[in-house]
């Protein structure tokens, strides 16, 4: 590519991130197909198959839209961004037909998203932003390069696949959520047992030490700090991914305009900062300013 800034591997780290998830993905089918016997391993390869399926360009297109509801550019949004992305892929140094690109409908704002191994989406704002001039083609260009940036670093490449591993504990998780939440709503003591739940944990953990039952303690310990963990660590592997963009997009000279495009576009993020998926605006903005400066 374009910049000798050296590449990363951040799919590979989000792809360790979901281990966990996908483990649990597995407990799950086991669980709810194990009654159809030896046809459940038939079931179990072909959920496998599926996700190794969408590592290939074919099956990404069709999995981007159904998954993340892209659409492709109709005859006029080609016509607004045509240039601009040649333009991107010659200074990342990619061919033309590296990437495929799509509209993401619901998008808010001025925007784009990278997906796959090759699937980039700018939101309908974007090229509607561009029409009327209220983008100029150097910003739109800076977004661009950013999006190419997270594909240059992997950071997406294993995307699908993990959102299809992990889809079937996603959604054990979010049915037992809701059946928790109606009964906290419904039962008036099921507030005080959630309380006991951490007391529960604790005094499992020292009956088990007591009983030097090792293995037992080590599991229970070992998922506890999986549960609190995983969601850290995944929000830690995409704020370094965005950086690594930001700082690539800086080191081939559209750090100012994505800086201009964040200011104008932010929108306070009330998330648990260790939670964050982006850094903090004002550390992005010394990333893209302060990297434009020492070139």
């Amino acid at each position: 590519m374009g910049s000798s800034t050296r590449r990363a591997h951040y799919g590979a780290w989000r792809a360790v991130c979901a281990l966990p998830t996908l483990l649990g993905s597995v407990l799950v089918l086991v669980t709810g197909f194990g009654w159809l016997g030896s046809w459940s391993g038939l079931i179990l390869l072909g959920w496998l198959l599926i996700a190794a399926g969408l590592l290939c360009r074919p099956i990404e297109r069709i999995g981007v839209r159904l998954a993340y509801s892209y659409r492709p550019l109709t005859s006029r949004e080609a016509a607004w961004l045509d240039p601009l992305r040649r333009l991107a892929l010659a200074r990342c140094g990619l061919p033309v037909d590296a990437v495929d690109w799509y509209i993401q409908q619901r998008m808010r704002g001025v925007n784009g998203c990278a997906a796959g191994r090759r699937s980039i989406a700018v939101s309908a704002g974007l090229v509607d932003a561009l029409a009327r001039g209220r983008l100029s083609q150097p910003q739109a260009v800076a977004i661009l390069t950013h999006e190419l940036a997270h594909h240059r670093d992997r950071a997406t490449r294993y995307g699908l696949a993990i959102a299809w591993l992990t889809a079937p504990w996603r959604l054990a998780a979010a049915i037992f959520a809701t059946l928790l939440r109606a009964i906290v709503r419904n039962v008036p003591t099921s507030r005080a047992a959630l309380v006991l739940v951490p007391v529960v944990g604790v005094i499992a953990a020292v009956q088990l030490a007591q009983q030097h039952a090792w293995p037992e303690l080590t599991m229970l310990v070992g998922l506890a700090l999986i549960v609190a963990v995983q969601p850290l660590a995944q929000a830690a592997v995409s704020r370094a991914s965005e950086c690594a963009a930001d700082d690539y997009t800086a080191q081939l000279g559209s750090g100012p305009d994505l800086a201009a495009v964040l200011q104008r576009g932010h929108v306070t993020d009330r998330t648990v900062r260790w939670l964050a998926t982006h850094p903090r605006l004002a550390d992005r903005l010394n990333l893209l300013e302060g990297t434009a400066h020492r070139r």
